[in-house]
């Protein structure tokens, strides 16, 4: 496409589980009229077999080694067509009407540098958990700064504002919240009130993360929100940290967090409550919450959420 409204990028690692979902979703939107770049960022399983096992001229592949989402993402953000960026990611899908929603609204608002919305949060099976309204004006998002705003893969925003402010941040460390900030010191952020994709959480997700790391992590960001700038030591520091954070402690903490939603989220499920709780006592048989987790999974809906508030561990 010579001169395409929009260009979608999406980098893929080892993604092959969701991925045919997540390109449907952006090759069936009811806007048509876009490039879909594809990075295939060293996959070592079936994810390049299936991009191009696809069949649509308007698909971009770049097949490159792993370089890391930031470098990836930068890779093909450079290579766009389209002054709007619309990100995605390999396990999430995208609603039908998101790209023209987004995209008539930056047409309509000059001042607005980047653009997301609601999501549907779903699990790895894509059963529905919940519906998750993050901040929405840029009034609000600046109150909430400089925690990120924003369903990464929900977003869409503005090329010549992206190349402006240096693109990601090639340390692959809170990359994204590094460049909302960023993007918040030359325009309005905001988001849209109705959702735009069903975003999958996953045992691997970045925020499952332990007490120490979320607790590094959110320094890490704020330090870099008062200073504009980022510490070496303290991004080693951070990374270390990350990576001793077991696979086990992250499917822990996966299975609490669905057990809690299922229990008293706006779509209450006790069987899937259960269900996720027993996964969580036999990674972490000594820890009690999951036990209470259990236990309250016996009760009726209504009645769960006064009851964990009164029951749940003290931090």
């Amino acid at each position: 496409m010579v001169n395409p409204l929009i260009s979608v990028v999406m980098s893929v690692y080892n993604g092959e589980e969701y991925l045919h979902l997540a390109i449907d979703s952006i090759l069936n939107q009811s806007l048509k009229d876009f490039e879909f770049i594809i990075v295939n960022d060293g996959s070592t399983d079936k994810s390049l077999e299936i991009i191009k096992g696809v069949s649509d001229d308007r698909i971009v592949l770049i097949d490159q080694p792993n370089t890391g989402l930031s470098k990836a993402l930068n890779n093909g953000i450079e290579k766009a067509k389209a002054k709007y960026i619309a990100r995605m990611d390999a396990d999430d899908i995208s609603l039908p009407n998101r790209l023209q929603l987004q995209f008539d609204f930056l047409e309509q608002n000059d001042d607005v540098v980047v653009v997301g919305g609601c999501a549907n949060i779903i699990d790895k099976d894509g059963h529905f958990i919940y519906s998750k309204t993050p901040p929405l004006t840029w009034e609000e998002i600046k109150r909430n700064l400089p925690r990120t705003p924003f369903f990464h893969p929900s977003v869409m925003f503005r090329r010549k504002q992206f190349i402006e402010v240096g693109k990601y941040n090639v340390v692959p460390i809170e990359e994204d919240a590094i460049f909302f900030i960023k993007m918040s010191k030359i325009g309005k952020m905001v988001n849209l009130s109705i959702p735009l994709i069903n975003y999958r959480i996953t045992p691997g997700s970045i925020s499952r993360k332990s007490k120490r790391t979320a607790q590094l992590a959110a320094q890490y960001v704020c330090n870099f929100y008062q200073t504009g700038k980022i510490d070496p030591a303290e991004s080693v520091t951070l990374e270390q940290s990350i990576k001793r954070d077991s696979k086990a402690m992250k499917d822990y903490h996966y299975q609490i967090l669905l057990s809690k939603k299922y229990l008293w989220s706006n779509n209450p499920n006790t069987r899937l409550a259960r269900t996720n709780s027993l996964q969580a006592i036999k990674v972490c048989p000594l820890k009690m919450e999951p036990f209470i987790l259990f236990f309250l999974s016996f009760f009726p809906s209504v009645i769960v959420a006064s009851l964990y508030k009164n029951l749940k561990p003290k931090k």
